[in-house]
């Protein structure tokens, strides 16, 4: 079955918005291997053009004013580590290769639809200072209902008090005011085509990383 396209939103079609930090370069072949990417499926895609500042993004709300974050859609997340510190692990020749506190934000996030039935998830990459997902929330969802940021303020929660517990119990490194931006950002998919696109580009994130926009230089 290809990927989101069952969960693809249904409902009048909301501005487009432009995607985080994406550089245009040559497509990957799908056969390459990350460790730390999750796939369920993939296509071929076009490339796009992205456009978001890490340094406004996680400071101001970039969420569409009056949509309905609680209804069923497919969602592209980015959530990035404040100060874009690269405490999750570290990529030598396009492999990412997570440290504990990385590894610990990815099993997180592979449990969220253990805690919201009604979430299911998609393709997903850990980099050093940030994440890409994609959430699907389905529908009819089981009281009570959840808005795709309370989901994702949680997950930072849980997140944030396990870093602690491993900055205090295990030597992690400390980070400074808080472990994630104050913001996140998403990006509602629309239809196949786009959806294709994100998984592309969630597969080769890591192989650009020294181009990323997101990159600690």
């Amino acid at each position: 079955m290809p990927p989101c396209s069952p969960l693809l939103r249904k409902s009048p079609i909301p501005p487009k918005r432009g995607l985080p930090h994406f550089r245009r370069s040559p497509i990957i072949p799908n056969t390459a291997k990350f460790s730390n990417v999750l796939i369920k499926s993939r296509s071929p895609p076009k490339n796009c053009a992205m456009s978001y500042n890490p340094e406004i993004h996680h400071r101001r709300s970039i969420r569409l004013k009056g949509y309905d974050y609680s209804q069923a859609g497919a969602y592209f997340i980015t959530i990035c580590i404040n100060h874009r510190e690269p405490l999750l692990g570290a990529i030598a020749d396009g492999i990412m290769t997570p440290n504990p506190a990385g590894t610990m934000v990815q099993k997180i996030w592979e449990d969220l639809p253990f805690h919201y039935p009604n979430l299911e998830l998609d393709a997903f990459v850990l980099m050093p200072n940030h994440i890409h997902g994609i959430i699907v929330l389905k529908s009819p969802q089981i009281e009570p209902v959840m808005t795709l940021g309370e989901i994702i303020h949680r997950f930072k929660s849980f997140t944030t008090a396990k870093y602690r517990h491993g900055v205090n119990q295990e030597q992690w490194q400390p980070f400074i005011g808080r472990l994630w931006q104050r913001n996140y950002y998403e990006h509602i998919i629309r239809n196949q085509e786009s959806c294709d696109r994100l998984h592309q580009y969630i597969t080769n994130n890591p192989l650009s990383w020294q181009s990323d926009s997101l990159h600690p230089q």
